[in-house]
């Protein structure tokens, strides 16, 4: 594990501890920001994942980490992807989906739609994925 998850999944421990039952709604969803994560192995090259985000949620922010060294910091705001810092990753800003080679090659391309995270692997090799969603309104 690189440092940046070791960051990350002690700040998503710290979050955690923050978020009692008092807070949650009957569904039990945090009604206050959270962190949550979730992985991916050995994905393909030109092939796409994707993470459902909590529905009705416009506003987040989110890391997402590659094996190979990339990293993606952004924010999602009302359904399109912003990069705040990145490393090796292409951002596909807008409303869109991403199915394996729709993004540009050589890239791990990043696109945000109707309440989805997609994540596109261009890279020329399999990667191993993370992705570290903070907060939500």
């Amino acid at each position: 594990m690189d440092d940046l998850t070791k960051q990350l999944v002690a700040l998503q421990r710290q979050v955690d501890n923050l978020i009692k039952p008092e807070v949650l709604n009957t569904a039990g969803i945090a009604q206050l920001a959270f962190v949550r994560s979730f992985s991916w192995d050995a994905v393909a090259d030109d092939s796409a994942v994707s993470i459902a985000t909590v529905s009705g949620v416009n506003r987040f922010f989110f890391a997402i980490n590659a094996n190979g060294g990339e990293y993606f910091l952004g924010v999602c705001p009302y359904q399109s992807v912003v990069s705040i810092a990145s490393s090796g990753f292409s951002v596909v800003a807008g409303n869109g989906t991403l199915a394996g080679t729709t993004g540009p090659d050589t890239f791990i391309n990043v696109r945000a739609n109707n309440d989805t995270i997609y994540i596109e692997n261009r890279s020329g090799g399999a990667r191993n994925f993370s992705i570290f969603r903070f907060g939500g309104d």
